[in-house]
């Protein structure tokens, strides 16, 4: 498993190497770490959504409070639908993201570990949203 979180980490920093050679040699380092936080984030954000999917109505709740297979699937379906819209972003609009809504990192602190303006850190937040609300249809 971590050896394929290792792997998958190398494979994303060796599509982006141009975007690595644009980034000062000491901050290189943070870069790739984004990355590595990223793929962290996909795995992590995957398995939730398996748990999800998987999990079963506890025993003690009364039967017709479970969800209708019907809302079971259209949860399952909403659900891999946005795991496809971040899944296909960019790699720098993807780690931007991430960075903000699952690290919690403000704009300043993603544009230091990136060696990017913080306004570039905020239009590519700004345009991974759109990007995904344009694709899960909102």
């Amino acid at each position: 498993m971590a050896a394929d979180l290792l792997q998958e980490a190398f494979v994303r920093v060796w599509r982006n190497i141009d975007e690595a050679r644009r980034i000062p040699v000491e901050r290189r380092r943070f870069w790739m770490v984004a990355i590595a936080g990223s793929v962290l984030v996909d795995f992590a954000r995957r398995r939730a959504v398996r748990a999800h999917v998987t999990c079963a109505v506890p025993a003690a709740e009364p039967i017709d409070s479970a969800p209708s297979p019907h809302a079971v699937v259209q949860g399952r379906d909403e659900l891999a639908r946005l795991d496809d819209a971040i899944r296909a972003l960019p790699e720098d609009l993807r780690t931007a993201l991430v960075l903000s809504v699952m690290e919690g990192l403000s704009s300043a602190e993603i544009a230091a570990t990136l060696g990017v303006p913080p306004g570039t850190v905020r239009s590519r937040i700004s345009e991974a949203r759109s990007r995904i609300a344009r694709k899960v249809g909102l």
